[in-house]
């Protein structure tokens, strides 16, 4: 038997630009603060503050600079599958860390705009308290799922009726949601 699930619908949000640009900002900025000043302690003859002693700051620096890139591969965007049985929600290609709801576990479903900054302090994977956790990358909008254990999971989506429309059709009439 497969462990692959067949995916009846997929919506990938990704960050906005203006995390890619700020992520890139500080890691040059600090690959850069790192390799200056060992590029400023080589000796054009090889002495005291030679290459050798240089090798290792940049090589730092330049790991440094790899970070936005890794971020962008490994946790570019927020990845929601419906499949037959349940929801997936996973960041980037290596779908690390996941959130996996069976239908089974679902009493509601509802399209909403919420206030991310207020309800759960910003973007990314958030929990609250008192049983809310909200997996988002972007915007206000979100698939506010209500699960029969008492917890409330927001899923963001830039169209999340579309996404609630596909959720309702994959489960049919198995669940009676308001």
């Amino acid at each position: 038997m497969s462990s692959r699930r067949h995916v009846l619908y997929r919506e990938v949000t990704p960050w906005p630009w203006w995390v890619t640009l700020l992520l890139w900002v500080a890691c040059l900025g600090g690959g850069a603060s790192i390799a200056l000043p060992a590029l400023r302690g080589l000796s054009p003859l090889g002495g005291e503050g030679g290459v050798a002693e240089a090798l290792v700051p940049l090589a730092l620096a330049g790991l440094v600079a790899l970070i936005p890139v890794l971020f962008h591969v490994l946790w570019g965007a927020l990845v929601v599958e419906v499949t037959s049985d349940r929801i997936t929600a996973r960041f980037g290609r290596l779908g690390f860390p996941a959130k996996r709801i069976a239908f089974r576990d679902v009493v509601s479903v509802e399209a909403v705009t919420y206030r991310p900054l207020r309800d759960f302090g910003g973007w990314g994977i958030r929990f609250r308290p008192v049983g809310k956790s909200a997996w988002t990358t972007r915007g206000n909008r979100a698939l506010k799922i209500q699960l029969e254990d008492g917890k409330t999971v927001y899923l963001g989506s830039d169209n999340p009726e579309h996404l609630r429309s596909r959720v309702a059709s994959a489960v049919g009439s198995r669940v009676d949601w308001a």
